[in-house]
């Protein structure tokens, strides 16, 4: 089915299950790029070296 024709309760439902798991630092990745945490470079490394999950 084409995502683009689906209503968006359709849509939804299309997009999260197929999704892998929340990674670990889920809540760091996202407070880091809303701009509420500002990790040292070190957790930045460390943030950047996991799978991107974050993304549909």
């Amino acid at each position: 089915m084409n995502a683009l024709s689906m209503d968006e309760e359709s849509f939804v439902e299309f997009i999260v299950s197929e999704m892998p798991p929340q990674p670990a630092n889920y809540e760091k990745i996202i407070a880091t790029n809303l701009g509420r945490k500002s990790p040292d470079d070190e957790e930045a490394f460390a943030l950047e070296l996991g799978p991107n999950n974050c993304a549909a």
